[in-house]
């Protein structure tokens, strides 16, 4: 009882320090400015993420990557990407970290969070970013992000992401 108390409450102060979404993106031009990616750190180890990173370099402009560890491992991944860990999450499941919160002052036009499970700290990121898309996994909580999916795997998802940022770029000149 005393978690679902803590959820609400979470995204309730998660919708209060919302900001409000930036215009729109202009999907004529050739590459997507900024994009925003939130992850699980051991799931940026994977192959798939890895391929998927690099496919999303491609078509942007400017990659932001952070990453959360459920422990505080010194590793090579945390040399590659901004990461924070548990220490800098408060009781709500807020990031207090430095690296969190320069993520969050960025203005993405696309924010993806690859988490396939219940990662509060991403969440609220996810939430609380300036992004004019955000992309999530289904959650009980509609308003978290712009598109949600849900899929059975993290490969699934990633493919779903990719089906549906090449379908928003258009080639055609707008009417």
């Amino acid at each position: 009882m005393f978690a679902q108390y803590r959820e609400r409450l979470h995204f309730k102060k998660a919708r209060s320090a919302s900001f409000s979404h930036p215009q729109s993106i202009d999907w004529t031009q050739k590459k997507i400015g900024t994009v925003g990616i939130l992850a699980n750190a051991a799931s940026l180890n994977t192959q798939s993420v890895q391929q998927f990173l690099k496919k999303i370099d491609k078509r942007t402009n400017n990659l932001q990557i952070l990453a959360f560890e459920e422990v505080n491992v010194d590793s090579a991944l945390s040399k590659n990407y901004p990461t924070f860990t548990k220490k800098e999450v408060d009781w709500l499941w807020r990031p207090k970290g430095e690296k969190a919160a320069a993520f969050t002052k960025n203005s993405f036009d696309i924010l993806i969070n690859l988490c396939q499970h219940n990662c509060y700290p991403l969440e609220y990121l996810a939430v609380t970013s300036k992004a004019s898309l955000k992309i999530g996994t289904l959650t009980t909580y509609p308003s978290n992000y712009d598109l949600m999916l849900a899929t059975d795997s993290l490969e699934n998802y990633l493919n779903q992401v990719a089906f549906f940022l090449a379908k928003f770029r258009s080639q055609h000149e707008q009417v």
